[in-house]
């Protein structure tokens, strides 16, 4: 992310990943959709971390997703309502099968807070995304 990207409290949002470090087929668009859709068919690692956070001891509770062709695939989550803190980092990962042509992945990011709404955060080490073939 070039910038924090502000989401409404407890509501899945899709993560405006809007920066690439390398992109060598051309399969993520960083402008319109913000999804990874790849031309070659094959089996796919997804890696992803999202942190949330607000600058504020509110944050109770953080999730990240997978979504493959706009349907959740896998979640994680960190639950802290017991113990609130100022952000939360949720690492996920999976490996998929893509076809190739129309198969298509994002990522989506969840926040609670006791408070206003949360951010996610935009450093590189905070929240981050990639996905590689590994196999036919």
């Amino acid at each position: 992310l070039s910038s924090n990207q502000s989401i409404s409290n407890n509501t899945h949002t899709k993560v405006q990943f809007d920066t690439e470090r390398f992109d060598t087929d051309n399969c993520y668009d960083n402008s319109t959709n913000y999804r990874f859709t790849p031309t070659v068919a094959g089996k796919y690692y997804i890696f992803a971390i999202v942190e949330v956070g607000l600058g504020a001891s509110e944050i109770q509770f953080v999730q990240a997703s997978i979504y493959k062709n706009g349907s959740q695939y896998k979640q994680q989550q960190q639950d802290h309502r017991n113990n609130n803190g100022l952000e939360f980092s949720v690492p996920i990962d999976s490996i998929l099968t893509l076809n190739g042509s129309t198969d298509y992945v994002e990522i989506y990011a969840k926040g609670f807070t006791t408070g206003s709404n949360p951010n996610i955060i935009s450093t590189v080490q905070a929240t981050s995304f990639g996905a590689y073939r590994i196999g036919s």
